[in-house]
Parts: structure tokens; sequence; C-alpha cells
């Protein structure tokens, strides 16, 4: 040691204190700019493709073909939207229409919307559709339309629903009674990003970092990175291993001191894989940090599927390290549209998400979740479902869906051109076809068949959720999928020469995959503006 120190100063002689603090602290400041860059390698490529974009679109006839390439997709997918005898209403009508008049407009425009889900043919979204079940459910909304838990004590009775429909979520999840807690929300995407919005206040209150990050499958909900986007909060993606739950290995080696949750899916929404949620909540517990289990869409038919010996793995608060979860009462719950449960394994947990103002000078303000109001009705929806169906109910729709999944799934495994991505044991099936043929036409041949399903990326491919709308007792629905599949593979077989997809997904979505990220941005904020944005048209 003392030779080392006589040559590094011997080597050092000819340059001034000053000269080897600043060549010392330039050192260090380089060190940390390239590991923070090479930390960041995906960040730093979007930025730079960013860049070299907005340079682009300044160029003499670039902008402009930008703007056209913009507008045309505004007015492919504003054609798509368009209402049949449509009446406008821009401004408030001088004199109000009567209540028959109003209802009579709306029970005309509802019509034409259920012309697209009365038949049974679309994926998810439309999770029960039992005449009798929504009759409850909008009976139930009406009854409490006027209340909002905000005031309890002018609602106590929505606050007994809100308790109850926790308490029931958490023990049919396996919380432990005397310690988990929860909160309804306004759907999936308000729970995942209340689940964030909990961990980083945790870390930051308890000093944790003060750059936190969490670790998701690349197949976790956008949610996750919409939360991140609003808290601040880094979100690490990792990829998935053959089988497409998440690579573990992967998992670990992302770990840093700045990490404060795992996550996974439970099942994924792409392709309806239940994630290792024992080995990811052992890794979490291993680090002390937090994992969260996102039940969105598997919340309300998982523990079924699982009761009826179907081979579901572990996911819920029986698993040691699983510190919350989310599960949807609007999709498999059958409750109205939108609410959700977010469970925690402690109250102490729970105490980060909450917002509270004391120095307002209206008084002090204290609510759980994102908004202030909220629907009563809404809630008063979710436990007039789940009391109403009860543990039997729940138990014969889940028995059906698997049913209706096998049909499926064996009838998409006896068209050779097709192949399944995973092996799915829960209600979503996704697949994909072999080369030269291209799925999204396949896709775009089940659209012209009534059928909407959802088009998949990063792989290509196609998905179906089943839902109790499909599980028909003679099994009607699946065979008429499976037969319309083999219909529309034979027929992009037979016509190889036509124009891939022409007016469908086929050409957007083979153009989206050669696009950077940012240009796919500008699309999708076109896509926005077509759903939020409607001129008058000129009077002729």
């Amino acid at each position: 040691m003392s030779a080392l120190r006589q040559t590094v100063n011997e080597s050092l002689k000819r340059y001034d204190p000053f000269q080897i603090v600043l060549i010392s602290a330039g050192t260090v400041v380089a060190a940390y700019t390239i590991g923070k860059i090479a930390s960041n390698v995906s960040e730093f490529k979007e930025a730079a493709v960013r860049a070299a974009f907005d340079l682009a679109t300044k160029l003499p006839g670039v902008k402009g073909q930008v703007e056209k390439g913009k507008n045309d997709v505004r007015e492919l997918l504003g054609k798509s939207l368009v209402i049949p005898n449509d009446q406008k209403f821009f401004s408030l009508p001088l004199n109000g229409l009567s209540h028959e008049e109003v209802l009579a407009k709306m029970q005309q425009w509802h019509d034409h919307d259920a012309a697209h889900y009365d038949r049974g043919m679309v994926s998810g979204c439309i999770y029960m559709a039992d005449k009798h079940h929504d009759s409850l459910n909008t009976a139930a909304y009406s009854m409490f339309s006027l209340t909002n838990p905000l005031h309890p004590n002018v609602f106590p009775t929505v606050r007994k629903f809100e308790t109850e429909v926790i308490q029931m979520t958490l023990r049919m999840l396996g919380g432990d009674p005397d310690t988990a807690c929860g909160t309804t929300t306004s759907g999936g995407t308000e729970s995942l990003l209340m689940a964030i919005k909990t961990y980083r206040d945790e870390a930051f209150a308890k000093g944790k970092t003060r750059y936190p990050e969490i670790i998701v499958p690349v197949t976790a909900h956008a949610a996750f990175d919409k939360g991140g986007q609003y808290f601040g909060v880094k979100v690490v993606h990792v990829p998935l291993g053959d089988d497409y739950a998440v690579d573990m290995k992967a998992m670990r080696r992302a770990i840093n001191r700045n990490t404060i949750l795992l996550v996974g899916s439970a099942p994924n929404f792409p392709h309806g894989i239940v994630d290792p949620i024992s080995e990811i909540a052992a890794l979490a517990k291993e680090h002390g940090i937090g994992c969260h289990v996102d039940c969105c869409l598997g919340g309300f038919v998982l523990p079924f599927f699982k009761a009826l010996g179907h081979p579901i793995p572990a996911f819920d608060f029986s698993v040691e390290g699983v510190t919350s979860i989310s599960a949807d009462t609007h999709k498999y719950g059958y409750a109205a549209k939108g609410t959700s449960i977010l469970c925690f394994k402690t109250r102490a947990l729970r105490d980060y998400m909450y917002f509270v103002c004391s120095e307002w000078p209206g008084g002090v303000y204290a609510s759980p979740t994102m908004p202030g109001s909220r629907p009563g009705g809404l809630i008063a929806s979710a436990w007039a479902s789940m009391v109403s169906m009860g543990m039997d109910g729940y138990m014969t729709k889940a028995n059906l869906i698997l049913k209706t999944v096998k049909i499926m799934k064996e009838g998409i495994q006896s068209i050779p051109e097709l192949f399944l991505i995973g092996d799915s044991k829960t209600m979503v099936l996704a697949f994909d076809a072999h080369p030269p043929h291209n799925i999204y036409r396949v896709y775009d041949a089940m659209s012209k068949k009534g059928w909407h399903l959802n088009a998949l990326q990063k792989p290509a491919g196609i998905h179906i959720c089943v839902t109790a709308r499909h599980a028909d007792e003679d099994a009607a629905t699946a065979h008429r999928f499976v037969n319309d599949l083999r219909e529309a593979v034979d027929y992009i077989k037979s016509n190889t020469a036509e124009t891939d997809g022409e007016g469908g997904m086929a050409p957007v979505y083979g153009t989206m995959a050669k696009l950077p990220n940012v240009v796919i941005r500008d699309v999708a904020t076109a896509f926005i503006d077509v759903l939020l944005d409607e001129k008058e048209k000129p009077q002729a």
C-alpha cells in the first residue's frame, strides 16, 4: 500500500491541489452522468428521437405532411363514430325539452349502441348483459342516485354499503378480517393510481428514498405508467419468460435502493397469464418492499375458478408478502360501471393513501381517494350485485365461463394457421397467426362478422376476454366464435392478393409497429381529440 501511495504521489506532483480537486470532482460528475444515462437508456433514446422528430417537423413540407396524417386519422376515426340520424346539441336549447322527449331521444341512441353488444360478440366490456340483473343495478343506482359518501352523516346507508362491499371483497381475497382493509374507487385505473400514491407516500414518510421506483412486467396494465407519470414515480418494465409470465430473474436484477414496489398481474390483460405471485411476493418481502397484485380483471372470477378445482396458482392475501390487491366490482362482480376495490393488508399502509387538508378556511377536508364527491348510487349498485349474486351465483357463472373458454380454446388450437400465445388458465385467450398470415387481417375479417375483439402488439395478436355474456347454457356463442374464426382464416387464405385489411386495423398496426413511440403518441393524441371534440358544421 505504501508503494502504491508513493507512486500516486509521484505521478501527481506536477498538479497543484486545486487542479487535483477539480479533476476529482469532474471525474465524479462524469461517472454519475454516464451512470444516469446508462440506467435510463430508454428515456435517453426516446428524448433523442423526440428531438429529432421535432426538428424534422420544422423542415419545409414535413410539417404539412405530419398534420395531414393526423387529420387523416381524425377523419377515419370520426367516420367510425358516426351515429345515424343524430341530432346535435352544441348550445343549450332556448326552450328545454320535455322529459318524454329527452328519454325518447336517449332510447334511440341507446338502441343504436346496444346493437353492438346485444349479440354477445364483444371481448370483455359487457360482463353480464342479463336484463334481470341489469334492472337490479339500475334500480339500486336510481334509489341512491342523490347520495354522496362525502357526507356520511347525511347518507349513513351508503357508508354501510361501502364498508360491507369492502369486507366481502377482502374475505373473498383471503384478507384477515381483523387487519385487512380497503376502499372503493371509480375503477381499476384509480385503484392502481392510489396504490402507487400509497407506496410513494410511505417511502417518503419513512425516508426510504427521494426517487421512488416500481417494477412491473411489460404486460402490467398501462395505468401503472399513468400513475408513474402523475405521481413522479419511475416505472421499470421487466420482460417476460417463455411462458409469458414475468421473468423473475429480470425482476430481481431490476431491484435497487429506490425500489418501493413489485407488481404482478392475476391475470395480465394481454394474454390472460397469471404472474408467479408467490415468487414476486417472496422477493418483495426479502427486500422489505411492497407487493401489489393487479386483480382488477380477475378478482371476482379467479377465486371461483379455484374453488371449482381449476388450476389457478395462489395470488391473494393467503400469499405471504402480498401487501395490496385491486379487484374491479364492475367487471366479473357484475356491478354497474364504475367501481373497484383497492385492498390493503394493514390499516397502517392504507393511511398513506389518504389526503387531509387541515388549514382550509372551509373546514378540515379529508378524502380517501382522488375524488371528493363520489356517486353513492354506484356503491349501492355494487352492494346489490354482490349480495344478489352470492357465492352460488358467482360459482355458477364461473363454471359456465370455464366451459365456454374450453370450447373456444380447443377451437383455436384446431385451426392450423393459428397458435395460442402462452397457456392461459384464465378467461382470456390470446392467439397469433403463423407466417405468412397476418393476424390483423384475421382481426379485420372477424370485425366484418360483427366481433369486437382486442388487437395486441409486441407481439402481434388478438385476444378475447370471455365473460358471462358469452357463456350460454347451450354454448351457442362459443361455437359461433370458433366457426367465424375458422371462416375468417379461410377468407384471408383465399384472398391473399387483397390489400391487407384495407380500411381496417391491419395497415394501422402494420404501420404503428414501424414508428417510434413519439409518433405513435401524436397519433394517439389525435384519436383522443376525436373523442372529445366535435365542431358544429355550417348550415347548407
